[in-house]
């Protein structure tokens, strides 16, 4: 693709070369500046809390970012990003589509939820992205090597591990039933003095998660963290590394429309806790970017701009 692009770019400056030898412009015209781009303004639902990390190696490509900050009621956001610049926003989408399901409560940019619902967010990632763009940026499927899944939120120690495996934070139901979904959540695994959380992911049709893979429960917000980078998956809470897997294959994402469930699923794996943003961001590169001291990262990070 690159070849083909260099090729491609090598005619038309011969092309643009030659015009100009047989029709010459006039200094003063060569002179004209382009207007420069006017910044973009976003709307309160696509600002988070805490910007995106800049990516420094060009290669790693990002083509959008979801947003869900419960400022606007049941309203997401999904940022698209240049092709070129994975550091420049080229537009966005807000999400009207959000849709409060059961027993959940949104106040004053957070979202409490009482084991027995969750927010769902439809949307078709590949035609958002592909329709601001202007460009086919994305295809249907992808194959992932990395990602992150970030959590920023309050758990409620009192309800102890089932079968539905409760307290699930965030994740992504594909509309396509036979693609599988991928998720985080952080079920009570002991209550009393000491109270853990165990932290499992799903990706691929299965869970994935060792015992030690746990974390204190305390009282405020902590940041619950799966990263996912050639193949190596870690869950980290509040920056510490709590467990390293074994490797593990490529992801397989279906991004040609689908839902963000935040809370819960309609099948029962709901939360007892409180999420101030949930961000998804597809930047595919190592361990979660440093965060301010006092500031936790309520994001999601998924690498599924597949060029």
């Amino acid at each position: 693709m690159k070849a083909t692009r260099w090729a491609i770019r090598t005619v038309l400056a011969a092309l643009l070369g030659a015009a100009l030898v047989s029709a010459p412009v006039s200094p003063a015209a060569a002179r004209v500046p382009q207007a420069p781009r006017a910044p973009l303004v976003l709307p309160p639902e696509c600002v988070p809390l805490l910007r995106p990390p800049r990516i420094t190696q060009t290669f790693l490509p990002r083509a959008w970012v979801f947003i869900a900050n419960f400022e606007v009621p049941n309203t997401a956001c999904l940022l698209t990003y240049s092709i070129d610049d994975p550091n420049l926003i080229e537009g966005y989408v807000s999400l009207p589509t959000c849709t409060t399901v059961g027993d959940v409560w949104m106040h004053d940019g957070r979202a409490s939820f009482e084991g027995a619902g969750y927010i769902g967010c439809a949307v078709d990632i590949m035609a958002a992205v592909n329709g601001i763009g202007g460009s086919i940026t994305l295809t249907d499927t992808a194959l992932i090597n990395g990602f992150y899944i970030y959590a920023r939120g309050t758990l409620s120690p009192t309800v102890m591990p089932s079968n539905t495996l409760p307290n699930l934070l965030a994740g992504y139901v594909p509309t396509n039933t036979l693609r599988p979904p991928v998720a985080l959540s952080a079920p009570i695994s002991s209550t009393g003095e000491m109270t853990r959380a165990l932290i499992f992911s799903d990706f691929n049709g299965t869970l994935k998660g060792l015992p030690h893979c746990a974390m204190n429960v305390t009282a405020g917000d902590q940041s619950i963290v799966m990263t996912r980078y050639n193949f190596d998956t870690k869950y980290w809470s509040d920056g510490q590394l709590r467990c390293d897997l074994p490797p593990l294959p490529r992801i397989d994402f279906a991004q040609d429309g689908g839902w963000f469930l935040i809370g819960g699923t309609p099948a029962g794996r709901n939360l007892r806790g409180t999420l101030e943003e949930i961000v998804i961001d597809p930047f595919d590169g190592g361990e979660p970017p440093a965060i301010p001291d006092g500031v936790f990262a309520a994001r999601l990070f998924l690498p599924l701009s597949m060029r």
